[in-house]
């Protein structure tokens, strides 16, 4: 039974699992009754189905005219790089693998035309067992290839992710998760300064998952996440959304530690330095509550730390 053959992912929204659901029991259906012909024709309109909800979570609006052939193919280039847990990504086989399986559900489209159901015909179609056999089997096959992926797919909108992190709850590898899903390495270089800068703030407001999964390892292993994006942690360290100066003593120390991890230090720190210098304070929420001295005495703790030519500038941001 097709529906029993593929997993539905539990992050889909209600209205593509009904979707979903009933395309495939619609091919249970045709499958109970034998007929092979509404089999093919049921078979194509399940990956039809699955693959429009792929590209309406993109974003993309498709008309019911478009062609059949050209939806599956940008469903299926949609996803196919999509990084995640347990999916391999990066392998050319596997990739090679699933373009057989791709084209082999393109083919369902030709193969509808001319055995399978919705068009009205003037004679009954001729088809025959391997028709209706290779066309759910190859539905199957793509479906289950397609829905494995789009859990991380679903997590992969990083508008989305910096919306979430204004206020949602974040349990322990939730970030790490979300940072795999958006592929951070490939990330536009505004999105990612976006993100690190939503990440900074969320840190300042000490959410610590946030801080061990999105600053730490950026710290630790810097080679590994985009410069943008640091320079965006370090931006959401110091200013918040407003433009404020909002920070803490302890992310102040993160800063420097970022800084220093910085093959482009001075660089960053000349659009930092101006930023501190001219914003005003306001101190951040949450207990303790830091004042701006608090916040500027552990700045001035950390020039010694700093190269000697980039010391003045960090000092005289702080100077009020």
């Amino acid at each position: 039974m097709t529906f029993y053959e593929i997993d539905l992912p539990k992050e889909l929204d209600d209205e593509h699992v009904q979707a979903i659901s009933a395309h495939a029991g619609r091919l249970d259906a045709a499958r109970e009754r034998q007929d092979l012909s509404d089999i093919v024709g049921c078979s194509k309109e399940l990956a039809e189905s699955i693959a429009r909800i792929v590209l309406v979570i993109r974003g993309r609006v498709l008309s019911d005219s478009s062609d059949y052939g050209s939806i599956i193919t940008a469903a299926h280039k949609a996803i196919e790089r999509q990084p995640g847990e347990g999916l391999a990504s990066s392998d050319e086989t596997v990739r090679r693998i699933a373009q057989s399986a791709k084209g082999l559900v393109k083919d369902l489209g030709q193969l509808r035309n001319d055995v399978g159901t919705g068009h009205g015909r003037a004679t009954l179609p001729k088809a025959v067992e391997e028709h209706a056999r290779i066309s759910a089997d190859a539905t199957v096959v793509w479906a289950r290839w397609m829905l494995r992926r789009l859990p991380s797919f679903l997590l992969s909108d990083v508008h989305e992710l910096i919306k979430r992190l204004g206020g949602r709850s974040f349990y322990k590898g939730d970030l790490t998760t979300r940072l795999e899903a958006v592929n951070l390495p490939h990330l536009a270089t505004d999105d990612a300064h976006a993100l690190g800068a939503a990440i900074g703030r969320r840190t300042v407001r000490q959410t610590f998952t946030v801080r061990t999964e999105g600053v730490d390892p950026a710290i630790a292993f810097p080679e590994r996440y985009p410069a943008s994006y640091r320079a965006g942690l370090v931006h959401g360290l110091l200013i918040n959304e407003q433009g404020n100066l909002c920070t803490r003593p302890w992310a102040v120390h993160l800063v420097i530690d970022l800084l220093m991890v910085d093959d482009q230090l001075e660089a960053l720190l000349g659009k930092i330095a101006p930023l501190i210098a001219s914003s005003g304070w306001l101190a951040p929420y949450g207990s303790p509550t830091p004042t701006f001295n608090e916040v500027a005495a552990a700045a001035s703790s950390t020039t010694s730390r700093l190269p000697a030519n980039a010391r003045e500038p960090w000092e005289q941001a702080w100077k009020r």
